[in-house]
């Protein structure tokens, strides 16, 4: 940690490793991902999650978000619009106690993996997982449809129902499951795109407490259920009210017009 004397701002720095030998190497993020993720895969029953890793693959997963389809990269802006703006600045996912002093914060990562599990789902299956009659492609999903499956898919997880693992990921579902008891005990999975070990449900801290001691914790029971239960009430919102409804009364509304006044 480096301690700054004249603001007296602490801050954490955590090194990333670089495991590309190859100055030269075209690919640099696939590369360091093989080269990161070869001991994991090769040795699963000794693996750990390692936040550090986690963070230097970050280049792979920016790579893989920006591979994705414009209408998929709206949706994730318009689902990270909606839980920052309609929901943690409103105080609906309990951070309004005026006794508790608390910062919210749900990471971009969880919302980027559910939107594409969602576009997966609609691919494959049709809405809900139900039989499609025919293939779709993400250029054919209509964003409004992709909005709605992915607040479905987040209730499922903030209920524990549902293992978000991509079919795309960079390993197989058994290298997953080999994996599996780094994911932790909460019963919520959200996977890595690159590393099974990391289970971002259980892994990232998404409330921070500001008290004399400065603790940080994940997120809380509490806070699970309430952004399952907000998922939920605009998913069916959406698709039983007026968009003039929609705009007035919905979370979805309110940060359509903080976003507009900004």
């Amino acid at each position: 940690a480096f301690k700054d004397a004249a603001s007296e701002l602490e801050i954490d720095f955590l090194v990333a490793q670089d495991a590309v030998r190859n100055p030269s190497c075209k690919d640099r993020p696939s590369e360091q991902a093989r080269a990161l993720m070869a001991p994991v895969h090769e040795r699963p029953a000794e693996a750990r999650p390692d936040k550090a890793r986690c963070i230097a693959l970050g280049e792979s997963l920016t790579e893989r978000i920006k591979g994705l389809h414009a209408n998929v990269n709206a949706v994730v802006r318009l689902a990270k619009l909606w839980v920052k703006r309609g929901l943690v600045q409103q105080g609906l996912l309990g951070a309004d106690a005026p006794e508790r002093e608390v910062h919210i914060k749900v990471p971009g990562i969880l919302i980027e993996v559910l939107v594409m599990f969602a576009c997966q789902q609609l691919v494959a299956g049709g809405r809900g997982g139900k039989p499609s009659t025919r293939t779709k492609q993400p250029k054919d999903i209509e964003q409004l449809d992709l909005f709605i499956e992915t607040l479905r898919v987040l209730q499922e997880v903030c209920e524990s129902r549902v293992q978000v693992i991509l079919r795309d990921a960079d390993y197989t579902p058994q290298q997953a499951q080999a994996v599996r008891h780094c994911w932790g005990d909460t019963g919520r999975v959200v996977l890595h795109p690159v590393d099974p070990t990391w289970n971002i449900a259980h892994h990232v801290c998404i409330r921070d407490v500001q008290g004399p001691e400065r603790n940080t914790k994940g997120m809380l029971p509490e806070t699970w259920t309430l952004l399952g239960r907000q998922a939920r009430k605009l998913r069916k919102a959406l698709k039983t009210e007026a968009w003039s409804a929609i705009w007035s009364q919905s979370t979805l509304g309110t940060a359509l017009k903080a976003l507009e006044e900004s």
